[in-house]
């Protein structure tokens, strides 16, 4: 009797989130502190490093206050008030997470 067995991997490819929501009001969105050229950044780096993530925009992570904001999927790690020291470090932990 022979057995075969099917492996299957599921690789889930990362995705990091950068809010761009702009509106005006007493409550500054992520967009009105700069989250585009954070977006532009991230983006730019993860390219040039050839990482398995996507970069991309969305609407709003619901916490205004605490912008910008970037969540990285599937973890679901969100980092507030991201600069460009923020960035550097979402980006090495992009790097620690895909040396297999």
């Amino acid at each position: 009797m022979v057995i075969l067995y099917t492996v299957v991997y599921i690789i889930v490819m990362k995705k990091l989130q950068v809010c761009v929501m702009h509106r005006g009001g007493p409550s500054a969105s992520c967009g009105a502190k700069g989250s585009q050229e954070i977006l532009h950044h991230l983006r730019a780096e993860v390219e040039r490093l050839e990482l398995p993530c996507e970069v991309e925009s969305i609407n709003c992570l619901l916490y205004c206050q605490q912008g910008p904001n970037v969540r990285l999927l599937p973890d679901g790690k969100i980092w507030h008030k991201v600069d460009a020291q923020l960035c550097a470090q979402i980006v090495q932990k992009l790097k620690d997470d895909s040396d297999c």
